[in-house]
C-alpha cells in the first residue's frame, strides 16, 4: 500500500488520466466534458480546458519540442 501524497479538489466523475512526461501535471478527462491540469508539486488547479461534447474518456500529455 503507498501513501496519500496529496489529495486534489476535484475527482467527481474522473473518466481518464494522465501524467506529463516530466512528471509535473496530472490531466484528468472528466464526464463534465472538461479537462483539468494540475500541479502535482503544489497541487493547484492550472487550467480547465472545455468544449468537449461528451466525457473526456481518454487523454495524454505528450513533450512537445
Amino acid at each position: 500500500m503507498g501513501i496519500l501524497a496529496k489529495n486534489f479538489a476535484w475527482f467527481n466523475g474522473v473518466k481518464s488520466i494522465a501524467f506529463s512526461p516530466d512528471g509535473k501535471w496530472l490531466a484528468c478527462g472528466n464526464d463534465d466534458y472538461t479537462i483539468k491540469v494540475w500541479a502535482l508539486e503544489t497541487g493547484q488547479e492550472l487550467y480547465t480546458l472545455m468544449g468537449h461534447s461528451s466525457s473526456v474518456n481518454q487523454l495524454s500529455l505528450v513533450e512537445m519540442g
